[in-house]
């Protein structure tokens, strides 16, 4: 997408619009024709080595599809059959083409990372202010 530099809440927004739920992690990704591409991180990032690729890149292709560029070559020609998306299998590699609409559903199948929430449950936070009680009081009875 042709578009400026956009900040991590922008492209959270942005992301957002387009009908994910999920919180993914986005960064910015400039072509060779200068054009500035919307990408989500996954946990495998393309790599090629040996004229052979590995991993997937998922980036927004138009305002309503996310394109997925994989190695996964089986399994997105069989999502793309089941689904009826829209496929090109190459030599070795597979570019998905997957509608913003139902992103949640099959991004993560590729690898794109989900923003974590590391705030403990209450049980837990309920646990570590009783072992902490519980240490200040042996704590105070040994002096």
């Amino acid at each position: 997408m042709k578009k400026g530099i956009q900040t991590q809440e922008q492209m959270q927004k942005q992301l957002k619009g387009m009908g994910l739920s999920k919180v993914y992690k986005p960064y910015h990704e400039i072509d060779s024709g200068n054009t500035i591409a919307l990408c989500l991180l996954t946990r495998k990032p393309v790599t090629i080595t040996n004229g052979v690729m590995k991993g997937s890149e998922i980036d927004v292709y138009d305002i309503n599809t996310f394109r997925v560029w994989t190695s996964r070559k089986h399994l997105a020609a069989q999502i793309a059959k089941e689904q009826g998306f829209k496929v090109r299998l190459l030599d070795g590699e597979a570019e998905l083409f997957i509608p913003a609409s139902r992103g949640d559903e099959f991004l993560h199948k590729f690898g794109a990372k989900v923003k974590s929430n590391r705030r403990p449950g209450p049980e837990t936070i309920a646990k570590a202010q009783a072992g902490l009680k519980l240490y200040r009081a042996n704590k105070a009875r040994i002096e």
